[in-house]
């Protein structure tokens, strides 16, 4: 009875238990292609890596022992020289030659430059040009947040916008007797701190592109919470059951207004069913306890030493103590 009315409600108000699953569904994949895209830019963007070939080809044409100190500027970044072919002997091992490039902050480019001397004055302008590529409002795309740098608006700023987008998708106050409240309560609470601890474990662009998603989401849940308070619920009700008979119909299923009043008809059936079923029970032990009684008040006809004599045997001493 409970699944049925809660179709026959779902179909009501045109309410799909998996709609809320489908934005996250959408944006996962767009967060791990997005990860590997801003963790790796020279590789997807050709533009960028044409400036990383100009700093590698540089330092090959340098001369002196290019793979000893490219090999130390690999240890200051994490990069394992033993694992990953530094040499610059081919296109494969250029290539993680500019993926450890796009690693490097201001700090690594400087010791590039002190490493590879007069290096600085062919390929600085190169180098400028990648680095400010890379940032957003002063802040690295390609590096994780910093306590004391202004990327740490970032994490913030994503914690924020999460928990304000929960708060407007409650449109109705909490009931402390719903079991699943707490639960919803609990999870308000713990998706913005994931959200802040997620953006200190990933590069700034990811994060930044949290924070855009986080905020487009909690303004047009404003929109929609403004609209549906200046709109009639009846006529919601009845747009909704209008765009799900033009489904139907092409389905070849009747109106859902007739799947309504059957599933209505079905329902009161049930529940005539269950009082009958009820009544009966109800006189079956009305009828039990009764009989019951009439024993207790014949304990003569009663055999002796039976449940029902004994019954009687109580009850006289009972009268008697009470005399």
């Amino acid at each position: 009875m409970q699944q049925a009315e809660i179709q026959a409600l779902n179909e009501k108000y045109g309410f799909s238990p998996m709609g809320g699953c489908l934005p996250l569904l959408v944006e996962m994949p767009i967060i791990i292609a997005l990860y590997q895209v801003i963790y790796r830019i020279p590789a997807y963007v050709s533009s960028i890596r044409g400036l990383y070939q100009t700093v590698v080809n540089a330092a090959l044409a340098h001369g002196g022992d290019f793979v000893t100190k490219i090999t130390d500027l690999a240890k200051a970044v994490n990069v394992d020289p033993t694992k990953v072919d530094l040499t610059g002997a081919t296109d494969a091992s250029i290539n993680n030659i500019i993926d450890m490039f796009a690693k490097f902050d201001a700090t690594k480019w400087n010791t590039f430059y002190e490493s590879f001397s007069g290096i600085q004055s062919q390929v600085g302008t190169t180098v400028d040009h990648l680095t400010r590529s890379n940032t957003f409002l002063g802040i690295n795309l390609m590096e994780r947040p910093e306590l004391l740098g202004i990327s740490i608006l970032i994490p913030i700023l994503a914690g924020v916008f999460q928990f304000l987008a929960a708060k407007t998708m409650q449109v109705a106050p909490a009931n402390n007797d719903d079991p699943n409240a707490g639960m919803m309560k609990g999870m308000n609470a713990t998706m913005p701190l994931i959200s802040v601890v997620f953006c200190f474990m990933l590069p700034c662009g990811v994060g930044l592109y949290w924070v855009a998603s986080s905020a487009i989401r909690f303004i047009q849940q404003v929109a929609v919470n403004g609209f549906l308070k200046n709109s009639s619920v009846e006529d919601i009700i009845e747009k909704n059951i209008e765009k799900r008979n033009k489904k139907r119909e092409k389905q070849g299923l009747p109106p859902i207004r007739e799947n309504a009043s059957q599933n209505v008809r079905n329902l009161q059936r049930m529940k005539e069913e269950e009082e009958r079923r009820e009544r009966v029970l109800k006189e079956r032990a009305a009828a039990a306890r009764a009989e019951a009684g009439d024993a207790v008040n014949q304990p003569a006809r009663q055999a002796p030493g039976g449940i029902a004599a004994r019954a009687g045997m109580v009850k006289d001493f009972n009268e008697r103590t009470k005399k």
